[in-house]
């Protein structure tokens, strides 16, 4: 994780640190309250705006595997996807596809790595104050958690790059 995400300007894990400190938030592999799948940026990590899906990129089994059980086991399960810009990473999806969706608490893969980053970790924050104050309203968690999946993955990743590529191909400007 100590690589640069694409457009950005401090390494990932230090950018990473710094948002989750500012947010009040501690690292606990313990039992924490809430638990953060952050898929980092990949080696060539691309922007699924302007450049075609990728071949394969890191193999995410085990983390998957991990994801896999912590929904089993109904613990909060937020999925911060920093793997490229403008969108999921498709490989990693595929794969989650086996998991239920449904079962997580949150998911964000938007624009930069830091969006994606604080919009996973909003939703964390949405979670930890909601149960401290015995408030967390479940149905809006599901529905933002359905309009991250509906926007950063069956649009930015799946739609638009097939619009993109009619566009292309017609000659048409995308932009």
């Amino acid at each position: 994780m100590g690589r640069k995400a694409l457009y950005e300007t401090t390494a990932f894990r230090e950018a990473f640190h710094t948002y989750m400190r500012h947010l009040g938030f501690i690292v606990d592999h313990g039992a924490p309250d809430i638990e953060l799948y952050l898929h980092p940026p990949v080696p060539k990590s691309c922007d699924l705006f302007l450049e075609p899906h990728p071949d394969r990129s890191l193999d995410v089994t085990q983390f998957v595997d991990l994801l896999r059980m912590s929904v089993a086991a109904r613990n909060y399960a937020i999925l911060i996807d920093c793997g490229h810009a403008n969108g999921a990473d498709p490989h990693l999806l595929n794969q989650i596809s086996k998991v239920t969706l449904a079962g997580l608490s949150g998911f964000s893969a938007s624009g930069t790595a830091s969006t994606s980053v604080g919009t996973g970790l909003a939703q964390a924050a949405m979670i930890a104050l909601g149960n401290k104050t015995g408030k967390l309203n479940i149905e809006e968690c599901t529905r933002l958690l359905w309009l991250r999946i509906l926007d950063d993955y069956l649009f930015q990743t799946i739609a638009r790059s097939e619009i993109q590529g009619r566009c292309i191909k017609n000659g048409i400007d995308r932009f």
